[in-house]
């Protein structure tokens, strides 16, 4: 089994090798939705959410949190799958391969609240408007962005595409 340095290591190759194409990082992460039975693939390669046939009217005040709750549930499902592979000390017997969910903050919740509630709390966005879901990344323009840790502030880290 290989050790924690060395899948990052391997990790590093991977995105060192995309960094600059666009339709290579689509490609890394249709691959790894399908792996991993994310949801529908959408054009974008961004599936975790499944579009409604008809997109409701912005008079359907209910369809934001239903598709909240449809992204909380397919993010409890997976860690629960799958994070006790990467943070092996943070499980349960429950979910040996899964996430221990209590592990959460919860600046509202304290030590009383639910690893569920506390997941919940957590900040989740789900991109159901149109100007929500378009993201321009052009071929080698990926030297030009700040890394993951070089936004100027301690603890911060930049993530996304």
């Amino acid at each position: 089994m290989k050790n924690f340095t060395q899948l990052e290591q391997e990790a590093q190759i991977i995105l060192d090798s995309v960094k600059d194409f666009p339709e290579k990082r689509l490609a890394l992460r249709q691959a790894f939705y399908r792996k991993y039975g994310l949801g529908k693939l959408t054009e974008y390669g961004y599936g975790n959410s499944n579009d409604p046939l008809h997109t409701p009217p912005f008079t359907d005040t209910s369809y934001p949190t239903q598709t909240k709750e449809q992204l909380i549930n397919i993010m409890q499902q997976w860690l629960q799958d799958n994070m006790g592979y990467f943070w092996t000390n943070a499980t349960t017997l429950e979910y040996p391969t899964g996430f221990d969910l209590s592990l959460f903050f919860d600046m509202y919740g304290g030590q009383s609240t639910s690893g569920e509630e506390k997941l919940c709390s957590q900040y989740w966005r789900v991109n159901i408007n149109p100007w929500d879901r378009y993201t321009l990344s052009v071929p080698k323009s990926g030297s030009y962005r700040l890394k993951t840790d070089e936004p100027g502030y301690k603890n911060l880290f930049l993530t996304g595409d």
